[in-house]
Parts: structure tokens; C-alpha cells; sequence
């Protein structure tokens, strides 16, 4: 529907819809819709299904920037993707803004911080970034080189600058996005999960 709706607009506009253009499209719609193109598609996303959580989701969200910057990006293409990041992160901003100023609601801005762009209702979090929220909050981390922690007792900085640190960053990057199976055996094999909660593994023996 999306990739029709587009296609008429370009028809009315007297955009010419050559294959090559219209192929271009139908890949940036398929990011857009979180359906992201991986290459040897048929051989490799049963086994990045088993490892991860949505590979597809995962790759789409990385291939939507390409689709803003790729050299051999189709012109029309990228003024259509310009116009959709516009809206999709000047709609953000503005919810962001009228719950920043809501005396029911908090707003976290620091992209260093795990919070960073998510709305606070109390015990509730609400998070409508699409899946574009953590790695800009990773990327910040590995460039400024610190982290925010939020504590019960206030807000933490912690120094991130050693390649150590950096590898750590990127490391909790891929582990967040392990599928449920892989994700628990590495909670056993560190002893605690991703959030830092422990972990103990309980031996039983039957019969």
C-alpha cells in the first residue's frame, strides 16, 4: 500500500518510473516497513533468526540512513526518504516537547543516558522511535566516551574512553539484540543479565 500510494504520487507528478527507480523504491519502502534486505537472504536469515531477534528489523533500521546517503542513491528516492525522516522524527520532537513540559511526564535528552528520548508516565515508559532509539544512544556513548546511569539517588556518569570500554559498549549492542535462546545462554555464561540483575542456574537431579 505504502509503495502503491508513493507510485501514484510519482505518476500524477509526471515523475518517469523507470525499473531501475522503481526497484530503488521498493527497497527503501521494504526498510521503512522494517524489512530490511540482507544479502544471501535464502542461506542466511535461518541461522540469523536462531541468533538474533528480527535480523530483518535490525538490518532495516541501518539501511533507512543509507537510503539518506548512498552515492548511488536514486534522487527522487532520497527527496522521498528526506521527506519522510522530516515528518516521521519532527513528529517525535514535538511529542517529546509537549511531554517534556507536562507536569505528569519525563523526558530524558542526553543520548548518553539508557532513557535517552523515551517518555516517562510514571511506571510507564513509552518509546515511539522505531527501533532508532539505541543506536543513536550507543553511537553517542562510543564518541563522547561516557555513559549515564539514572539511580534511584540521581544521574551517573560513568568514563567509557578505553578501547576496553568501547568494546564493552558495542558488545552489549549485539547482546541486546540476541534472540530469547542465545540471550539466555549468555545471561548463564555471565552470570547476569544485560541489565546487570544476576543470574543463578539451579541444578537438578531426576530420578
Amino acid at each position: 500500500d505504502v509503495f502503491t500510494t508513493i507510485y501514484k504520487n510519482w505518476e500524477e507528478a509526471k515523475i518517469p518510473l523507470t525499473r531501475e527507480r522503481l526497484h530503488q523504491l521498493a527497497l527503501y519502502v521494504n526498510n521503512m516497513t522494517g524489512r530490511g534486505n540482507l544479502k544471501g537472504e535464502q542461506q542466511l536469515r535461518p541461522i540469523l533468526n536462531a541468533l538474533f531477534f528480527s535480523p530483518g528489523f535490525q538490518v532495516s533500521r541501518f539501511g533507512l540512513i543509507g537510503d539518506l546517503v548512498r552515492p548511488s542513491q536514486d534522487a527522487f528516492v532520497r527527496k522521498q526518504a528526506m521527506r519522510d525522516w522530516v515528518a516521521f522524527v519532527g513528529t517525535g520532537m514535538t511529542a517529546l516537547a509537549l511531554a517534556d513540559i507536562s507536569p505528569f511526564a519525563d523526558v530524558e535528552v542526553d543520548p548518553r543516558n539508557a532513557n535517552f528520548g523515551k517518555v516517562r508516565l510514571g511506571n510507564t515508559t513509552l518509546d515511539f522511535w522505531a527501533g532508532f532509539q539505541q543506536p543513536a544512544r550507543y553511537t553517542a556513548q562510543l564518541i563522547s566516551g561516557e555513559r549515564k546511569i539514572t539511580a534511584k539517588d540521581g544521574v551517573y556518569s560513568v568514563d567509557v574512553s578505553s578501547w576496553q570500554d568501547r568494546a564493552n559498549i558495542f558488545g552489549r549492542y549485539v547482546r541486546s539484540k540476541l534472540a530469547p535462546v542465545p540471550s539466555l545462554g549468555v545471561d548463564a555464561m555471565a552470570g547476569a543479565q544485560i541489565s546487570g540483575t544476576p543470574v543463578t542456574v539451579r541444578e537438578s537431579i531426576i530420578g
